[in-house]
This record gives C-alpha cells, sequence and structure tokens, in this order.
C-alpha cells in the first residue's frame, strides 16, 4: 500500500518534470543576445492590452539586449540591426534624411 507520503513525493516529482519539460519547450532556458538591441513588432504592439508596446520601439529594459528565444519565435520582437523594424506609414525613419 503507497502511504500519503510517498503518494505526495511522486506527485511532486512529476510535477517537477512536467514543469522542466515545459520551459525547456517554451525557451525558457535559451536566452538570444541581440547584436544591437532588440525592438516590439507591430505583432507585440496587437497582442498588448496595456498599450504601452509601440511597434519600432525599444523593447522594456529587461528585454533590450537578452530575450527569451520564444519571444522571437512569436515575432514579439527583432533586432534593430537586422533591418526588419516596422515604421508605420506616414513616418519618416531617422536614416531617411
Amino acid at each position: 500500500m503507497i502511504t500519503r507520503k510517498q503518494q505526495a513525493e511522486a506527485a511532486a516529482n512529476y510535477n517537477q518534470q512536467r514543469t522542466n519539460e515545459l520551459r525547456e519547450r517554451l525557451g525558457d532556458k535559451q536566452p538570444v543576445k541581440a547584436k544591437t538591441f532588440f525592438v516590439w513588432t507591430l505583432q507585440a504592439q496587437h497582442e498588448d492590452r496595456s498599450g504601452t508596446v509601440r511597434a519600432g520601439k525599444q523593447a522594456k529594459a529587461e528585454y533590450l539586449y537578452t530575450a527569451p528565444k520564444w519571444m522571437l519565435d512569436r515575432g514579439l520582437i527583432v533586432d534593430a540591426a537586422d533591418g526588419q523594424v516596422p515604421v508605420r506609414e506616414g513616418q519618416s525613419d531617422i536614416f531617411e534624411f
């Protein structure tokens, strides 16, 4: 017969294993470094509920130079050095002058 202690230990081990698998799948352990810095994309602006994220602007300080891989995979941020920084229509980029 399994005791409650053994059952609790087995559940804790299973939960820890599943948590580690999910973190690995989501890319929590895979930080990506930017060549220059990361900027937000239109996708991030559309998904942001607070209204503070603007496409083409620098990412938050915690994600400015190093960000989790899943943010790049979902298209929320891009490296500013790649030249894929989205600029809204009607706005000029500083490099156009």
